[in-house]
């Protein structure tokens, strides 16, 4: 298929490196795959209104509901404030009205759709919709009505009320219900690999994005104290179901997937001593006989060291010495085949 075309993909350089980087170069083929087979058959549509002779009298639109990280900043899934989750393309055809090769760099988003195509189209939006119409933008006959995109996740896989976030043309600001949590220069951080949220010399614009970013909260009706009332909340809960499908070792505020409490389906291992003064042995009864990865990380997530087993046998056995590290709680990640378990480590 599709995906075939795709069999060596370049991975981001946002990706990290272990868990991250296997997972991006197993999912990109399929993922680009898609993309390539959506783009043979959105072109047959834009072929059959070119036949029916209405090419030039349709509106034709090309959007996404969301992205996926695959892997970028350690992450997969949706839900995220990352780029690779947030930006989707916009394509907009019109003849009679846009201008072919038109590229808008103003922040856009999807509730401005339907305002801004029924703006195309001549008609009246209905009164109270939260998007604002951009066709003047999009047609060269106006500025944009906004400078901005407010973003927002209750249901996120950092835990309830999720997190809040606002997209300028410059920057990316986002943050939890107790703390700030990202900001990146656009301009001169695409790919958003430095959060400059702790940097001193930024202290004045992250205060100024969470003044924005709480302001457009409050226009908005939104709200830290909003209760959830239906769905699956407890699967979003901090080390539940919704977090373990979504951990590739790096973690995130109120991520829970830290502790023997985690996921464990290698019910044999056993890690001793623990605690230790550094040195350590990881033992267990291997029914998988396939390669085991480990990977040791501290517990803000950063993983110090990976060590992989091939072919591995009945009876698995090795020592690790973590000694020359700090003292502290470390996570200790197996992976065998689809079998996953993470345990705690203390380092007196």
């Amino acid at each position: 298929g599709y995906a075939s075309h795709f069999n060596s993909p370049a991975i981001p350089p946002n990706v990290p490196n272990g868990d991250p980087h296997d997972f991006a170069l197993n999912s990109l083929p399929d993922y680009y795959g898609m993309i390539e087979e959506i783009d043979t058959e959105f072109g047959r549509i834009l072929s059959a209104l070119e036949t029916a002779g209405v090419a030039d009298d349709t509106i034709v639109v090309f959007s996404s509901d969301h992205g996926d990280m695959i892997g970028s900043h350690g992450y997969k899934n949706k839900r995220w404030p990352h780029e690779e989750s947030t930006r989707v393309p916009l394509l907009i055809r019109y003849p009679k009205a846009i201008i072919p090769n038109t590229v808008i760099s103003d922040p856009i988003g999807t509730p401005d759709m339907y305002p801004t195509i029924a703006g195309l189209a001549g008609v009246a939006s209905p009164v109270g919709l939260d998007g604002l119409d951009f066709s003047g933008l999009v047609t060269g006959k106006a500025y944009a009505p906004r400078d901005y995109v407010y973003m927002a996740m209750h249901y996120a896989y950092v835990p309830w009320p999720g997190w809040r976030a606002i997209r300028t043309g410059d920057y990316m600001y986002a943050r939890v219900v107790d703390k700030p949590w990202l900001l990146f220069d656009m301009k001169n951080d695409p790919l958003q690999m430095i959060n400059l949220i702790d940097d001193p010399s930024s202290k004045s614009l992250a205060e100024e994005m969470d003044i924005r970013l709480t302001s457009i909260i409050k226009e908005t009706g939104d709200s830290w104290t909003i209760k959830a009332t239906s769905g699956d909340i407890s699967k979003w809960a901090p080390g539940g179901a919704k977090q373990k499908s979504a951990y590739l070792g790096v973690t995130w505020p109120g991520c829970g997937v830290t502790g023997i409490e985690d996921a464990d389906t290698i019910a044999s291992l056993n890690i001793f001593p623990n605690p230790t003064q550094g040195l350590f042995t990881i033992e267990m009864d291997n029914q998988m006989f396939g390669d085991l990865l480990i990977n040791i990380l501290t517990r803000e997530g950063k993983n110090i060291l990976r060590i992989k087993f091939e072919k591995t046998t009945v009876h698995f056995s090795s020592q690790i010495d973590l000694s020359g590290q700090p003292k502290g709680m470390y996570l200790i990640n197996l992976l065998i085949d689809k079998y996953l378990a993470n345990r705690k480590l203390i380092v007196e």
